[in-house]
């Protein structure tokens, strides 16, 4: 059995990280580990959790001036950080490329080549 890519959410918007847990969840290969909607200490979930991937909000993102970003990454320089908006399909990978989703398996796609 091949190991599955640990993942933590930190995302504000509940009912939208409740689909994509559930979306996860059922490719199979994706164990969401943690979920952190008040983003109130980031890092503890990062430690505690010590995952694969991380999905962020990018409207968090560009809101806090990129500080939760530089957290994430000095904690965990080797941890993949997703950056996700659910406006307009736009994934944003950590490596600043920019992938224009519209269903579910491409951003599945999108999350194991990170």
């Amino acid at each position: 059995m091949t190991q599955k890519h640990r993942v933590l959410v930190l995302y504000r918007q509940s009912l939208f990280t409740q689909g994509l847990q559930r979306l996860l969840e059922t490719a199979g290969d994706f164990e969401v580990s943690g979920v952190d909607l008040d983003l109130e200490d980031p890092v503890a979930s990062l430690r505690e959790i010590n995952p694969n991937a991380v999905i962020v909000d990018a409207d968090d993102l560009c809101t806090a001036s990129k500080e939760l970003l530089l957290l994430l990454l000095r904690e965990s320089p080797s941890v993949r950080i997703v950056c996700l908006t659910a406006l307009d399909g736009r994934v944003n990978l950590y490596r600043h490329e920019q992938t224009p989703l519209t269903r579910g398996d491409e951003f599945l796609n999108a999350l194991r080549s990170v």
